[in-house]
């Protein structure tokens, strides 16, 4: 014997299966007592230091790293802890649910695996943070280490398995001996019981495919049931969504079937979890509520708790935030599940932050943080930098970054670039934030890539904002174009996806369409022999009485001409909210409302009077001599009208008064030729004053409009100059979705030119009775003898027979749509603005067929590969409310979208409620000069211009537009 060292009370600790280590450069050994302690030595046996010297807790392990500078400890109570050969205290590894039997480090000393009880590793770097969690054992850990390399980590399980990782958490293969031979349903439930999370999801779908196969030959239903749900889980955590949705609703066919409720519940409740991640929330709210109808009569608290959370999560997407807390108090109250629990918190924390209430926010985020961390981390970065605290935001929202990459969760990952990136704008680190923003677009694409339709338009809504937030860190480094190439791919992505496949109809396989560059843009500009304007609102977040909430803060207008030259103008929207108490969404109704809608009012004794924004009145304080009000818009709710003096300036906001305070009404909402209308020219400043000097100066050269979201509603040739000139009056308007659309119309042209010859014309088609809205009784649709005067004008000077009344059925206009270059439908339209699917044609109907052709049954004209039975050049929708719908990042879903989609490259619809005869008149006008010469926008001006003589009112010239081509 060398030397002895001694010290310990009780002697060394028998039980630890490494009662004493050398360090690896020989100098130290660090040794075990049952005391609970640790203590390090020289080799001439003298004591250099001990750990744990207070025993605060037991020491099961201890282990030197490979340079001989610090040791791991692992301990029963789920923490490791790193020392430095002085024993001094460097980190706490926590996290573990259970005792650590193992803790090393790598060879080359940069890293640290813990394994434990609770059935999982961890890895860990030396200054304490976790890199990764290894998941998917089955049992108690016995043991973990790393490769000579330090580039990879077995572990070892009770579970009788070996498993390979690397570092970031992802399994590499596991080592297993094959079970002995058994009946097929063993074998499937040991395959149905294999656990896979992220990032190891990938993993499932071979061993859980051959279970549910097995499944199938046995006839074991309820199995199948729960192994098409774990697919659906093991999609969903891949964000394919589309594979998911198909995954649980075939589980759920299988519940409903042979009733088992707990496994309808759990579908129902994950098929809500899709459809939140879609942004479809009122499909996901509707699975919510199906699963807890069941849970009404079937009590499962876990289940309950786990639902209501989730439904509390859309609440919160919709602002509705006393539903949003109700629901997930009670879930807090009932849940008992520690994942469904952090999950909780997190979404009253992001109430909270809504709120403007941090001290909560922060106390959930740091609650939820072990479970839940990408999310909660980036909560907490979201909060510092409400405080000012941007370099604390950029810190945590990288970390928030780096777990979602981890677990290779591309929503998170997508949600936690843009916030790092608002952190670096704020922090006026440009550059960075323009890669990250970048980085997270493109996983917004990826994630579109296998999406139907209508779930690439909900998830664009909630993948807008780094879009909007790239287009404002490239205008503050003055990149002009480039903002202008991103404006463009935020728009209309599912609509240019669905013209690139009719223009492609053997197209088998998804592809991403690649938005147009800068070159591209001014080719189209050049093929439409057109000035394009088009428009991009930016959005904030402002702290309002402490709330924090989302405002329009700028206009964003590029002008790009046939000549290929680009020009730039902000307009700053801040003044809206700030000064005047409204938003441009409020000054695009308030102008519609100006032209199109009178208000009833019934006040003082009971005398009525009505009002109309427009209209001129007197207050009750008023002189006699004094200049009389104009009403610019009607709160009927509060019982106000907002007022303004004609003579003001344009820029001075109007004023609020009680309706009660009006003593008179002097003069009615009436137009004369060019009368001067306030809401027009207000919105004329905002959209068409910045730009006005680069329009062309030829009243025939086309300019065409590409409006985003409540844009799409503004009747552009009605907007007013300051000398009460209508845009009409100078300038050939078009309009379109995006630019990129413009270019796929363009295509859409040239392919179906000549390929139909007929003119159907329909008009007052004998009407039908309809429920207007969802539950209310039906009710007969009035007749519309002017369309009917209208059609048959129209077939006069075509030489067709117009189908009027009874011959007008949706099954006779189907039949002659595919032979028809012309389509003029004279008719009601019905508006759907919360799906746009259901806006609808009315057609007479016809047995048990109602009539109504709707917005889906025209986009579904369209089947490949045989392609679609449209082939028109022109369709006019002479009907009410039909450019109208959904509105969205998308554009307007509704008729004139999917016209479009269904192959048809022009398309004229209305923005309001048209009246019958006016609008007559204008249509034959239309077809008049179209006949003469085949530019659809100049005919449509100078229809306009011909009834603006005759009928003054925008309301009744203005509300049509023309969509996509003009020749």
């Amino acid at each position: 014997m060398l030397v002895e060292l001694k010290g310990y009370k009780y002697g060394f600790n028998k039980i630890n299966t490494a009662d004493a280590s050398f360090s690896k450069d020989g100098k130290l050994i660090v040794t075990l007592s049952i005391d609970s302690t640790a203590s390090i030595w020289d080799t001439l046996g003298n004591l250099v230091a001990e750990l744990n010297s207070n025993q605060d807790f037991i020491i099961n392990s201890a282990i030197f790293s490979s340079d001989s500078k610090l040791i791991v400890t692992a301990s029963p109570d789920g923490t490791a802890r790193i020392w430095n050969t002085f024993g001094k205290l460097i980190a706490e590894l926590k996290g573990h649910k259970d005792s650590i039997v193992s803790a090393s480090f790598s060879p080359d000393s940069k890293l640290i695996v813990t394994a434990s009880n609770d059935g999982t590793a961890r890895v860990w770097d030396i200054s304490g943070k976790q890199i990764a969690e290894l998941k998917g054992h089955q049992d108690e850990l016995k043991n973990a280490s790393f490769s000579p390399d330090s580039k990879l980590i077995v572990t070892a399980s009770n579970d009788g398995t070996a498993r390979v990782w690397d570092i970031s958490g992802k399994q590499i293969v596991i080592l297993s001996l094959s079970p002995p031979l058994s009946s097929p349903k063993v074998e499937a439930d040991r395959l149905r019981d294999l656990k896979f999370s992220a990032p190891n999801c990938v993993q499932a779908f071979k061993p859980w495919q051959k279970a549910l196969k097995i499944y199938q030959e046995i006839s074991d239903n309820e199995n199948k049931s729960v192994i098409l749900e774990q697919l659906g889980n093991a999609y969903y955590c891949l964000s394919g969504y589309t594979k998911a949705i198909e995954s649980y609703k075939n589980a759920l066919e299988i519940a409903k079937k042979f009733n088992y409720l707990q496994r309808q519940v759990k579908n129902f409740a994950n098929l809500g979890n899709v459809y939140n991640s879609l942004a479809d929330y009122e499909t996901a709210t509707k699975y919510y509520n199906d699963a807890l109808n069941i849970l009404e009569q079937n009590q499962d608290a876990q289940l309950k708790a786990e639902v209501l959370q989730s439904r509390g999560n859309i609440y919160i997407s919709q602002g509705k935030y006393n539903e949003a807390i109700q629901d997930l108090s009670q879930a807090l109250a009932i849940g008992k599940n520690t994942s469904s629990v952090a999950k909780t918190k997190v979404n009253l924390a992001n109430i909270y932050y809504s709120l403007g209430d941090y001290n909560k926010a922060i106390q959930y985020y740091k609650e939820a943080a072990e479970f839940i961390p990408s999310e909660s981390i980036g909560g907490l970065g979201n909060v510092s930098l409400a405080l000012g605290d941007t370099a604390r935001a950029i810190e945590l929202h990288s970390s928030s970054l780096a777990k979602a990459q981890q677990d290779e969760d591309k929503e998170a990952e997508g949600n936690a670039l843009n916030n790092l990136a608002n952190s670096l704008r704020q922090a006026g680190k440009l550059p960075e934030a323009e890669k990250y923003l970048r980085d997270a677009i493109t996983i917004w694409e990826n994630l579109r890539i296998t999406l139907n339709d209508g779930n690439k338009i909900s998830i664009f809504e909630k993948q807008a904002r780094s879009y909007r937030l790239l287009q404002k860190v490239l205008i503050a480094q003055n990149k002009i174009t480039e903002a202008l190439e991103v404006s463009e791919s935020g728009r209309a992505r599912a609509f240019i996806d669905l013209l690139s496949k009719r223009l492609s109809p053997n197209q088998t396989e998804q592809l991403k369409v690649p938005a147009l560059n800068t070159e591209q843009i001014k080719k189209v500009a050049k093929n439409e022999n057109a000035t394009i304007v088009q428009y991009s609102i930016i959005t904030d977040e402002f702290k309002v009485d402490g709330k924090l909430g989302t405002q329009d803060s700028e206009l964003y207008i590029w002008v790009i001409k046939p000549t290929g030259e680009i020009k730039f103008y902000p307009v700053d929207l801040n003044p809206l909210w700030q000064k005047q108490n409204t938003s441009l969404t409020d000054k695009v109704a308030q102008t519609r409302q100006s032209i199109v809608k009178g208000v009833n009012v019934a006040i003082r004794d009971g005398n009525n009077i009505t009002f109309a924004p427009g209209d001129r009145v007197k207050l009750n304080d008023d002189d006699p001599d004094w200049e009389a009000w104009q009403v610019v818009s009607v709160d009927i709710k509060n019982s106000k009208i907002t007022i303004r003096l004609p003579s003001w300036e344009a820029e001075k906001p109007a004023i609020e008064s009680p309706m009660a305070d009006v003593a008179k009404k002097i003069g009615i909402n009436s137009f004369v030729a060019n009368a001067k209308n306030l809401q027009l020219q207000e919105l004329y400043q905002l959209l068409i004053q910045p730009i006005a000097d680069l329009l062309p100066k030829e009243e025939t050269a086309r300019v065409i409009f590409i409006p985003q979201d409540a844009l799409f509603l503004v009747p552009f040739p009605a907007l007013q100059d300051p000398s009460g000139q209508y845009l009409i009056d100078k300038h050939t308007i078009l309009t379109a979705p995006s630019i990129q659309v413009l270019e796929s119309t363009h295509k859409l042209r040239r392919k179906i030119l000549g390929s139909a010859k007929d003119i159907l014309i329909v008009g007052n088609p004998t009407m039908p009775k309809v429920s207007k809205k969802p539950g209310e009784p039906p009710q007969q649709l009035g007749a519309l003898p002017g369309s009917e005067k209208e059609a048959l004008a129209i077939g006069s000077l075509w030489k067709t027979q117009a189908l009027i009344g009874n011959q007008a059925t949706k099954k006779a206009v189907l039949q002659k749509l595919s032979l028809a270059k012309i389509i003029h439908l004279a008719t009601h339209g019905l508006l759907d603005d919360i799906r746009g699917l259901r806006s609808s044609i009315v057609f007479a109907p016809e047995g048990q067929d109602n009539g109504l052709l709707t917005a889906e049954d025209i986009l579904n004209l369209y089947t490949p590969p045989q392609g679609s039975t449209l082939s028109a050049e022109l369709v006019v929708l002479s009907a009410c409310d039909t450019g109208q719908g959904r509105l969205t990042g998308d554009g307007v879903i509704g008729l004139s979208r999917s016209i479009i989609a269904a192959g048809v490259p022009s398309v004229i619809v209305s923005l309001w409620s048209i009246p019958d005869a006016p609008t007559a008149e204008l249509m034959t006008e239309f077809y008049e000069k179209f006949r003469k010469n085949p530019d659809k926008a100049a005919a449509l001006r100078q229809a306009m211009l011909t009834t603006k003589k005759k009928h003054s009112n925008p309301a009744d010239w203005a509300a049509f537009t023309l969509i996509g081509e003009s020749e």
